[in-house]
C-alpha cells in the first residue's frame, strides 16, 4: 500500500506538469485557430487534468484505507496505470519531436514531405536580382510591378481578382493598418531567417491582413482579403512563403 501511495503521488506530479505544458500549447494553438474562426478542443489538457485529479484523489483514498487498516489488492496496478500513461505520452511526443529534428539535420525528407515537394512541381519560379529574392507561385497567378512604387511586386490570381499578394522592399516600419487588431502571431523561418507571421482582423468588418517582415532583407510580404478568401488565401500565402529564397 505504501508503494502504491508513492506511485500515485508521483503520478499526480507528472500529470500536473503535463497539464501546465498543455495549457501553454493550447493557448498558442488557440490564438492561431481563433483568428480563422476554427474551434479547437483542448484534448491533451483535459486528458492530463483528468489523470492529475484522479491521481491525487486516489492517493488520499489509499491514505484513508491505510488508516482503516484495509488493504486494496489492485492499489499498485491502478497507481502504476496513473503514472505510466503520462510518461508514455511524453516519450511519444519527445520521440516524434526528435525524429523531425533528426530528419532536418540529416536532410532526410519523410514521405509526406516528398508529396509536398511534388505539389510545387508545376509552379512557376520568379527571380528578381534587384529585390534579391526568388520564389515559386501557382499557375494562374501573374506578376506585375506597381506603377506607383518601384519597390513593390504584385502577385495576383487571374481566376480570382480578389486574391492578391504583395512584396514590398522597405526598411521603414510596417505599413499602418487602420482599425485592425492582431489576433495571431507565429514564429516562422524564411530561408534560414527567423521572423514572425502576424495575422490581423478588422474590428468591425470581415476583413483580414497577413504579413511577414524579414528585417535582414528589408522585405514585407503581405496580403489583404475578406471572409470569402479566408479558407483558401492563407494557405496559398503560406505555401509561397515556404518557397522564398534570398539571393546575393
Amino acid at each position: 500500500m505504501k508503494t502504491a501511495k508513492i506511485i500515485s503521488l508521483v503520478a499526480f506530479i507528472s500529470n500536473a506538469c503535463l497539464a501546465v505544458y498543455s495549457v501553454f500549447q493550447y493557448l498558442e494553438v488557440r490564438s492561431t485557430f481563433k483568428a480563422l474562426d476554427i474551434s479547437v478542443f483542448p484534448y491533451p489538457l483535459i486528458f492530463s487534468l483528468v489523470f492529475s485529479i484522479g491521481s491525487i484523489i486516489y492517493y488520499f483514498y489509499l491514505k484513508s484505507k491505510e488508516k482503516q487498516g484495509k488493504n486494496i489488492k489492485s492499489a499498485l496496478l491502478v497507481s502504476f496505470v496513473l503514472l505510466i500513461v503520462p510518461i508514455l505520452t511524453i516519450i511519444l511526443v519527445s520521440a516524434f519531436t526528435y525524429t523531425n529534428s533528426l530528419y532536418e539535420q540529416l536532410g532526410v525528407i519523410p514521405e509526406d514531405e516528398e508529396q509536398i515537394e511534388d505539389e510545387y512541381a508545376d509552379w512557376n519560379t520568379y527571380r528578381n536580382e534587384e529585390f534579391g529574392i526568388e520564389f515559386k507561385y501557382p499557375k494562374g497567378w501573374v506578376l506585375s510591378a506597381s506603377k506607383e512604387k518601384e519597390s513593390l511586386i504584385i502577385l495576383e490570381n487571374q481566376n480570382n481578382v480578389s486574391q492578391r499578394i504583395e512584396f514590398l522592399k522597405s526598411s521603414g516600419p510596417p505599413p499602418e493598418i487602420m482599425d485592425m487588431e492582431i489576433v495571431g502571431t507565429e514564429d516562422v523561418m524564411v530561408d534560414d531567417l527567423y521572423t514572425k507571421r502576424e495575422f490581423f482582423r478588422h474590428k468591425i468588418e470581415y476583413k483580414y491582413h497577413l504579413r511577414v517582415f524579414i528585417v535582414e532583407e528589408n522585405l514585407f510580404y503581405y496580403t489583404d482579403f475578406d471572409e470569402n478568401n479566408l479558407n483558401e488565401l492563407p494557405i496559398i500565402y503560406d505555401k509561397i512563403l515556404s518557397t522564398i529564397k534570398f539571393i546575393d
